[in-house]
Formats: structure tokens, sequence, C-alpha cells
């Protein structure tokens, strides 16, 4: 038993510790706002609802802009060790959703976000405020 070999790991098969969803809400805030989101809010729905803990929710002018901060949404969780669940408007829509399990990235332009409000729809959530200057939260 004492002589058995140890397998070589392959390269790049290193598992990464997967990080908590708030940590993730935030981070994926803050990679909205790298490709110049606007509006970016975060909900926690922790007690409000079973299929997700934070919304991230934010829009931009065109279609264009909110395919890239799709991209960079999707490019910063698979780095956190998070894989998208699914994706849905990815290609020519006014409305991108992503979902990470427990946080759901909602990416509209300003228009379609006017129209179905659901900062309103989910009024009773508490606002996770976020500052990319010094990466810290703070429920609001």
């Amino acid at each position: 038993m004492g002589n058995e070999e140890k397998k070589p790991k392959k390269k790049g098969t290193a598992k990464r510790e997967r990080v908590d969803a708030e940590t993730l809400a935030v981070a994926l805030a803050k990679a909205i706002d790298d490709k110049k989101g606007e509006r970016i809010e975060v909900l926690d729905l922790r007690g409000l609802t079973i299929w997700a803990d934070f919304f991230v929710i934010a829009s931009a002018a065109v279609r264009i802009q909110i395919q890239a901060m799709a991209e960079e949404t999707m490019r910063r969780a698979k780095e956190a060790g998070c894989k998208k669940q699914s994706a849905e408007g990815l290609q020519d829509s006014d409305w991108i959703l992503i979902d990470f399990a427990d946080v759901v990235v909602h990416l509209m332009t300003h228009e379609s976000r006017d129209f179905y409000r659901l900062e309103k729809l989910w009024g009773d959530a508490p606002k996770i405020s976020w500052n990319t200057e010094t990466n810290e939260t703070e429920k609001e």
C-alpha cells in the first residue's frame, strides 16, 4: 500500500474553490462596470425566493454593449470557478439573462429595463452597494 504511485495531475486541471454567491454577485457587477454598464444594482433575494440568492441588474443604450457585458460576466464567473447554468437572449435581444445558479444576471437595454422594472417587482429585496475602488460591500 505504501508503494502506490501518485498519478501526476494534468496541467490546468486543478479545481478552483467556488466563491460564495454574494462575492460572485459583486464581482459580476464590477465586470459589468468595467464594460461601462449603467444603473448597476445587486439585489439580495435571500429569504424572498428559493431559486436565486442575488440578482445583478444593469443596462446599456444598445444591444451590442449588453452583449459585451454578458461576455465579460461569463468570463469572470468562469475565472471564479462558476459555470453558467443557462443563458437567454445572447443573440439579438434587448434582455440577456444569465443564470449562475445562486446569482442571476439581467442585462437590458434602457427601454427594456424601464418597461419591465425588475427593481419594482423585487422592491422588498435589499440592495447590496458595491464599491469598485475598495472592494467592500454593505447592505442598504
